[in-house]
């Protein structure tokens, strides 16, 4: 019964937000006004006493919260994906389990070396010269791809510029 006042709603939305156009210029808007079968609930919750919703909307907002959380990638899940990098930019890709399992990025000729660490929910990423640390952040984990050009850009800056 919410998903069809949910999609009720909807429908009535693109219907009233019909647009026609000639010559790409808005010529005519239409509007239909809304009319509801029957009056929505609405409830109150305690984290916004200012803000009421009807409950259905509200059900939609708490989905879309739980669907948001996704599973973390790890770095040892991604070593194919860290190779494939290494190999695109010519870098030499080192696995260091001396110092909480770091996946390192260098270049043979170059003192420098960028060393990732999977630590939870974030990355800590340093930037070693000649053993070194001379730069160290911690990136928020996110989206494995998102990760994946981000290593892409701090090797491309640190090898290459």
């Amino acid at each position: 019964m919410e998903t069809d006042y949910l999609q009720s709603i909807i429908s009535h939305a693109i219907q009233a937000t019909t647009f026609e156009t000639q010559n790409n210029s808005l010529s005519e808007y239409s509007a239909t006004p809304v009319i509801f079968e029957e009056e929505p609930k609405v409830i109150e919750t305690d984290a916004s006493p200012c803000l009421t919703l009807p409950e259905n909307l509200l059900n939609v907002f708490h989905e879309a919260v739980k669907t948001e959380t996704s599973e973390i990638f790890t770095l040892s899940n991604s070593i194919s994906n860290l190779l494939e990098v290494a190999t695109q930019l010519q870098l030499v890709f080192t696995f260091d389990a001396r110092n909480a399992a770091e996946f390192c990025f260098s270049k043979s000729s170059n003192p420098e070396m960028i060393v990732f660490v999977d630590f939870g929910t974030d990355v800590i990423v340093k930037t070693k010269h000649n053993d070194f640390i001379v730069n160290e952040e911690r990136w928020k984990k996110a989206d494995a791809k998102q990760f994946m050009w981000a290593v892409r850009g701090i090797s491309a800056k640190t090898f290459n510029g």
